[in-house]
């Protein structure tokens, strides 16, 4: 009970650091983006490091309790021998007769049988307690609280077809409330009026909670509903409250006039979309279907309508592309229209929009706007929308919108004047008396004249469609790379380099010797208890062993006892050391090198892939593979040690059974290797499954899909589990088969036996004799056993060595040396740019010099450039706005701009310098960014604002207290009063328990604290509401003052700021100039974007 209790501590530590490791290690591959352009990858290295230290430490622990446990359970074999021994020799007067009546072989024999079960006590006790640990662990996540379905309800009517072609989301009726909604009394006949109170309590980790009160709200059918609010209001949590994601609580107050009566009535099936798109690893438009059947023509329409078709042409199959893990191979914009497009498709009848124009560009924008959602799901197929906007522009079509709803600190307002009085506060902040809304017409026109600017605009030629399949070939081809064939040399070198050679071989050694000290105890007690003539002329080497050992039989036994012990301990401590020594080396270098890994290849592998690596391949190198390895030197030790008599006995058929044995062997490890392999990439399918379903389970679950993605996981796990019991059959195989081989052994040193008994002339003339024969006998009985162990055991190590087979290959990743120069890391043979006398005088901040860049170098090859011949000067304290079309290489500047991605031609110059001049620890040092998606991870603010801790808590709070920013608007704000609290607001997992614009705000808080002399933002306040967004952009433009910003933007409204704004179009510049100038060209891109901001 004691041990017991002793490992169940210990697991239960050692899953919690394990679990620990494993999300913040998922939180920052998922942002590893990010913390490559601030340059946290050694911090977040470490801080990984620390974490794993503590799991070793557990795992040093559990080894050093084995060995105690190991120790004991030998030890009390043999002295459950000596104590039999000794009383039987104290039972006799006369010793003679106890040494010629004891019958020491079957004793022996008896012995070692006892020894092995004994021995693997302790393992079998460890094996036992994780099992039962992971067996609670599952029981806790199996009984976490479920949606309770109850709070929702679908309305039943008399006539379901009307309601099922007129949707209306209704909330049950509070029979206390007199003030109804005006729109209760219109259209009776189509409505049903409920109300209800519900706090929809979202709890944070910290003492305060949020609650969302929704009171008296009725959505009429076929209509558009549009949610306003600051940030942080509860406008998303709205929407998680319609779909049930939010827990609900009958206010105390009414609790006994609601009852069973507060839930929120749905008449129609939802699509939703949500602030975080969200897309699987699959084509375009296996993400667009989402599991229903493909029409051909509604596929057409909604691809139009969602603005697609200029991303991807329909003609060349464009849409088979695969997007990547998270959608990386698109750009945001893709990303949110592909998302709206997957909802518009699956054709249901109530549409929940959250902020889908975010991420787009205002004439993108407005064309979805108008096409989408009032044409086609308005007007045509009369559907109910509710659409969560910062865009509040949208408001001006008021003949559009059936209904505003402001969410404030919450709750629902319902105070006409106050809403009127917010909306033109936003639409003041936005300058929308200056906006001038056209037809589509002027639309169209502007369409029409990109082609002036698109040298590649023509009809595609043959090459081109090449082009285009070689574009899907490369984005398809995400298929994990498994090796094939026998383990290399290098791996197994790789697992001996990280215990080290010495240490490695003096446990190998040890094994043997361990196995050596327990022969000598049965050959000694052979020798002994052998008459006094045989001992004389046979055993001359352990008549010196009795007279260096002096003493009687009950010394000499424990002596020869003591050393097993002392060898056995010293065995088992090599093993823990060298155990800890790979798990520690193997792990630091599997951590650095994917830290330090270029972004390509995280554009590549999904995380849950990543994951695999660093958990279940991690899991195998800490515990399976070293026990493996612990049992085949041990079995190897003892096949060998116990083959010496039998040889000599059946010399003949041992050339037999190992050549039988070799081939048998040969021919499992063939299919054993490459299961486990198979086995080892479907884990990782599985992983990445699981981790889709949960960054996307609100949408699943919206949509009604958890059968479709249930079925897809289902697949996974069948063949996760295939391979598993393929790999379980082929062990069985094998066993019967050696234990066949090993029986006919038997036989023959059976049989070889009694002819030696019966010519005994001949066999002693070979030194065989009874003793011999006996010991033979009794060793055939345990080898027959153990033989098949050693060639299962060797078989089994060679399987679990594919886990640092599959990590070798993580360390072969092409890596970031942010210390080492760019010039010398990147061999590139492209034409070298100088900078003229006259452009060091002006003292530019940035240059980019006919820069051409591409993710994959074959579409180099092919001129298929994400940025072309792309040249611009930025003086120092110069600020400049990149604006066009979603998917129009904006982001890809700053990618190239901070070396996350080498150039194939041209040059960057920042400060007077080329940028292959630069370390990219310098380079990124002397730039800050908000990203279009920062990085956050589970931790407090403090430590999401200031990662590697270098500023002071006091010194951070007087930054924040300085912008009047705040990231609760109903709760917390960064006041004196509250500064320590604030501070140690603690942020769930991926920043879940805050809204997108709440991000941003700790993003540019960041930059804040950074304080680098270039700032760039690439689209940060894309969802953020107007007010913010002003008291933003206005801290921004006084934090840069006198320093280079440069910012990618869709939102129009503060443009005029800006010394320049550079339009591109495919990845060419085509305007440049400040905004006065640009606003003079009579039908220029800027215009036109101006013109059809929403």
């Amino acid at each position: 009970m004691l041990a017991i209790t002793i490992e169940t501590c210990i697991v239960c530590k050692q899953y919690k650091y394990k679990d620990d490791r494993i999300s913040l290690s998922q939180d920052i591959y998922e942002g590893i983006k990010s913390i490559k352009q601030f340059g946290w990858e050694e911090h977040f290295k470490k801080k990984i490091d620390q974490i794993r230290k503590l799991e070793l430490k557990c795992l040093l622990q559990m080894s050093m309790f084995d060995i105690i446990q190991l120790v004991f359970w030998n030890g009390l074999s043999y002295f459950l021998l000596f104590f039999f021994l000794q009383q039987s020799y104290d039972s006799y007067q006369d010793k003679s007769k106890f040494q010629k009546n004891v019958n020491v072989f079957s004793i022996i024999a008896v012995s070692n049988f006892i020894i092995y079960p004994m021995g693997i006590i302790p393992f079998s006790l460890s094996m036992v307690i994780k099992s039962f640990v992971s067996l609670r662990r599952i029981q806790i996540l199996m009984n976490q609280k479920e949606i309770q379905k109850e709070n929702t309800e679908e309305k039943a009517h008399e006539s379901i077809d009307n309601f099922l072609c007129k949707p209306i989301l209704y909330n049950v009726q509070n029979i206390d409330e007199d003030d109804d909604d005006e729109e209760n009394d219109e259209s009776k006949e189509n409505e049903n009026n409920y109300e209800d109170e519900v706090n929809s309590k979202n709890k944070k980790n910290n003492n305060s909670t949020f609650e969302l009160k929704i009171s008296t709200l009725t959505i009429h059918q076929g209509t558009l509903n549009v949610i306003i609010g600051l940030i942080g209001s509860g406008k998303s949590a709205l929407m998680n409250a319609i779909l049930n994601e939010m827990e609900q609580q009958i206010d105390r107050k009414q609790k006994k006039i609601f009852k069973n009566t507060n839930k929120i009535l749905v008449n129609g099936t939802i699509s939703y979309v949500s602030q975080n798109h969200w897309l699987q690893n699959k084509s375009v438009k296996e993400n667009i279907l989402f599991g229903k059947e493909y029409d051909e023509n509604w596929y057409k329409k909604c691809f139009e309508a969602c603005e697609l078709k200029q991303d991807f042409d329909l003609q060349y199959q464009e849409d088979q592309r695969n997007v990547g893990p998270q959608g990386n191979n698109l750009s945001g914009g893709q990303k949110q229209r592909i998302c709206l497009c997957r909802a518009i498709y699956q054709g249901n009848d109530i549409y929940l929009l959250d902020d889908v124009f975010s991420n787009l560009d205002y004439s993108v924008a407005q064309k979805i706007y108008e096409n989408a959602i009032l044409q086609l799901l308005i007007k045509q197929k009369q559907k109910t929308v509710i659409l969560i906007t910062s865009q509040y522009g949208l408001l001006n079509k008021k003949e559009e919108i059936s209904k505003i709803i402001y969410v404030k600190n919450g709750k629902i307002e319902k105070d006409n004047q106050k809403i009127k009085q917010f909306i033109n506060g936003q639409l003041q902040k936005e300058n929308f008396q200056k906006t001038k809304i056209i037809s589509n017409d002027d639309y169209m026109e502007y369409a029409s004249s990109l082609i002036d600017y698109d040298l590649n605009s023509q009809a595609q030629t043959e090459q081109q469609i090449k082009d285009n399949q070689i574009i899907i070939k490369l984005s398809n081809n995400n298929e994990e790379k498994r090796e094939k064939g026998d383990v290399k040399l290098s791996t197994i070198i790789l697992y001996l380099q990280s215990m080290t050679f010495i240490l490695g071989f003096l446990y190998f050694i040890s094994s043997f010797f361990s196995q050596g000290s327990m022969m000598l105890i049965d050959f000694w007690l052979k020798y002994y208890f052998q008459p006094k003539e045989d001992q004389k002329k046979n055993n001359f080497s352990f008549q010196n062993i009795n007279k260096y050992f002096k003493g009687d039989f009950k010394d000499l036994f424990l002596s020869f006892i003591y050393i097993f012990l002392a060898i056995t301990f010293l065995r088992s401590f090599l093993y823990c050391i060298c155990n800890i020594l790979t798990s520690k080396k193997l792990f630091c270098r599997l951590n650095k090198s994917i830290m330090y890994s270029k972004m390509k290849f995280f554009d590549c592998n999904p995380v849950g892939r990543i994951i695999n690596r660093v958990s279940d391949d991690i899991v195998n190198i800490d515990e399976l593979l070293p026990a493996s390895v612990n049992r085949f030197t041990k079995f190897l030790a003892i096949v060998v040690g116990w083959n010496y008599y039998i040889i000599i006995l059946a010399y003949s058929f041992c050339f037999i059974a190992i050549f039988a044995v070799n081939r048998l062997q040969k021919l499992f490890r063939i299919s054993n290797r490459e299961i486990k392999r198979l086995n080892s990439v479907n884990a990782g399918k599985l992983l990445n499954i699981i981790n889709e379903t949960c960054k996307g389970l609100s949408i699943i679950r919206a949509f009604g899909k958890e059968d479709f993605i249930l079925k897809q996981y289902i697949s996974s796990l069948n063949e996760n589990i295939n391979s598993f019991l393929i790999s379980q059959a082929i062990q069985i195989w094998m066993l019967i088969r050696l234990q066949s081989i090993m029986n006919a052994f038997f036989l023959v040193v059976g049989i070889s036996s009694i002819i030696a008994v019966y010519q005994k002339e001949f066999f002693q003339f070979l030194g065989i004799n009874n003793a011999v024969i006996s010991m033979c006998l009794t060793y055939v009985l345990l080898l027959s056993g153990k033989f098949s162990d050693v060639i299962f055991q060797f078989c089994t190590v060679e399987q679990q060595i594919i886990s640092v087979e599959r990590i070798g290959q993580y360390l072969q990743n092409e890596q970031e040396s942010i210390t080492t120069l760019l010039k010398d890391q990147q061999q590139q043979d492209q034409q070298i740019y100088e900078l003229s006398q006259s452009e060091i005088d002006q003292n530019y901040s940035i240059i980019f010099k006919n820069v051409c860049f591409a993710y994959n170098n074959n579409l180099a090859e092919n001129g298929q450039y994400v940025i072309s011949n792309f040249s611009l000067k930025i003086k120092k304290g110069e600020k400049i706005a990149i604006c066009g079309r979603t998917g129009s290489g904006k982001t890809s500047i700053f990618n190239i701009l901070f070396g996350m991605y080498p150039i194939q031609k041209g040059q960057i110059f920042v400060n007077n310098k080329s940028l292959q001049d630069f370390s990219l620890k310098y380079l990124r040092s002397q730039i800050s960014i908000i990203p279009q998606f920062g990085f956050l991870y589970k931790a407090c603010l403090q430590d999401n604002l200031d990662p590697t801790g270098i500023y002071e808590k006091e010194y951070i709070q007087q930054k924040i207290n300085n912008t009047g920013l705040q990231i609760r608007n109903n709760q917390q704000k960064f006041d004196n009063n509250n500064n320590y609290n604030d501070l140690d607001f603690q942020i769930n997992q991926g920043g879940e328990n805050l809204s997108n614009g709440e991000k941003q705000i700790i993003n540019f808080l960041r930059i804040i604290l950074r304080d680098s002399e270039i700032i760039c933002l690439d689209e940060a306040t894309s969802n953020m509401d107007p007010y913010t967004d002003y008291l933003l952009n206005k801290q921004i433009f006084q934090f840069a003052e006198g320093k280079t910003l440069i910012v990618i933007t869709h939102r129009l409204e503060n443009i005029e700021k800006f010394d320049r704004i550079v339009v591109l179009e495919k990845g060419r510049i085509v305007e440049c100039d400040n905004h006065k100038k640009l606003r003079q060209i009579h039908n220029g891109f800027f215009n036109r974007l101006q013109q059809k901001k929403i």
